[in-house]
């Protein structure tokens, strides 16, 4: 129907919910009887980042103010939930196919369709216009109901021309909605004739006149009924009977204490043992590595790049960089493999002071200035092999055998 907009109270009512969707109520008259698209349009504008959860129960309103919040609803970036929680009548219904999926219903709520009408005088000219104004309204209705319609055009346009009213059922065999199987109590039900809109169908409107009106009487005796007790409710126990349930819960609490405290005491034997295998790994893990560092020296003091007096140094280095990252030990041992070989006087190469050498005119040799380099820590590998040269000219002038 079309009347004129007063702009009063708005039709609908909004919260955003602990999970962060707005819950939308539209139950009260669309648009003369309560404010224009315009404040509602706005509010979906504040919200587009939030999901809509759209509750109606309305006999429908003006027109275009009910085309208007349903483009909003349609072009609403989030998933926009309707669900029919009493009538969906006239604008209201088009409203209602405003989800992406047609609206939910529960199987005791109402939708209708009409053809659009004007309530207002005027000249003959002047309802002539009006007539063509109302022909476009009710193909721009069918248009908008036509979103999930199942059937053709000509089958909606005829439902909205006899004014059609749906349960549950009906709407969801054209398209026009999805059941809820359960039932709720609807709290208001618009009188339809007082909107002149025609009499609602028996069937429809038995299912959905569902409120009871409880006279003070009945629910004083609906309250006694439930308060009786039923047969499968016992007496009142005896003293004695109470005494040995309770023992009976002693026992039983007395039994899980010492099931808890069993498991607690397994619980920190396991975290023992734990401590204890992340130790002997931790050792094993770094004593596999300290050999891997004492074989990786060896081949670079056999090869002469290190020397021997310099072995634990280097040892001891490689473990401490270990410790802060593995990805600096790899780069130091390629450093170290790019040493200058260090030769002794004779050009042999150090041995690796855990080898023996068989020749023993080097062994000499090198076993002094080993010896020299321990005691001057200070001094060269050059200044070592001079010394010894000058201290000892015999060991420098043995020849091999």
């Amino acid at each position: 129907m079309i009347r004129e907009n007063d702009g009063s109270e708005p039709c609908w009512s909004a919260f955003v919910n602990k999970a962060g969707a707005l819950d939308l109520s539209l139950n009260q008259e669309i648009g003369f009887w309560g404010d224009n698209a315009n404040d509602f349009n706005k509010m979906l504008a504040e919200n587009k980042d939030r999901e809509i959860d759209l509750k109606i129960n309305s006999p429908g309103g003006n027109v275009h103010d009910g085309i208007s919040i349903m483009n909003s609803l349609i072009a609403h970036p989030k998933d926009v939930t309707i669900t029919i929680t009493g009538n969906a009548s006239s604008i209201s219904a088009v409203i209602s196919q405003s989800g992406s999926k047609p609206p939910k219903m529960y199987k005791n709520t109402t939708m209708m369709v009409h053809p659009p009408s004007l309530n207002r005088g005027g000249t003959a000219e002047e309802m002539r216009k009006n007539a063509e104004t109302l022909d476009l309204l009710e193909e721009n209705i069918i248009t908008s109901l036509m979103r999930h319609f199942s059937g053709t055009r000509e089958e909606l346009k005829a439902l909205v021309k006899k004014t059609t009213y749906m349960n549950a059922e009906t709407a969801a065999k054209h398209g026009l909605a999805t059941i809820i199987d359960d039932t709720i109590k609807i709290k208001n039900f618009y009188n339809f004739q007082d909107y002149g809109y025609p009499e609602m169908p028996k069937d429809v409107s038995d299912v959905y006149r569902n409120v009871e009106n409880y006279s003070e009487k009945t629910i004083i005796d609906k309250l006694i009924d439930l308060l009786k007790p039923t047969e499968k409710e016992s007496v009142l126990m005896t003293d004695k009977e109470y005494e040995n349930k309770l023992a009976e819960h002693d026992s039983v609490n007395k039994s899980l204490k010492a099931e808890k405290s069993a498991l607690e005491t397994e619980n920190a034997t396991l975290k023992a043992q734990n401590i204890k295998l992340e130790s002997e790994k931790v050792s094993f893990e770094t004593a596999k590595t300290t050999e891997g560092f004492k074989s990786f020296l060896n081949d670079l003091v056999k090869e002469g790049r290190v020397k021997p007096v310099d072995f634990d140094n280097q040892l001891a280095k490689l473990e401490a960089l270990n410790k802060v990252d593995p990805k600096i030990v790899e780069t130091e041992k390629s450093l170290m493999k790019s040493f200058v070989p260090v030769v002794d006087l004779s050009g042999k190469h150090f041995a690796n002071k855990d080898t023996v050498v068989k020749d023993k005119s080097v062994t000499a040799f090198e076993n002094a200035v080993a010896k020299k380099q321990s005691e001057n820590k200070n001094m060269s590998y050059r200044e070592c092999v001079e010394a010894v040269g000058l201290e000892q000219p015999e060991l420098a002038s043995i020849e091999e055998e």
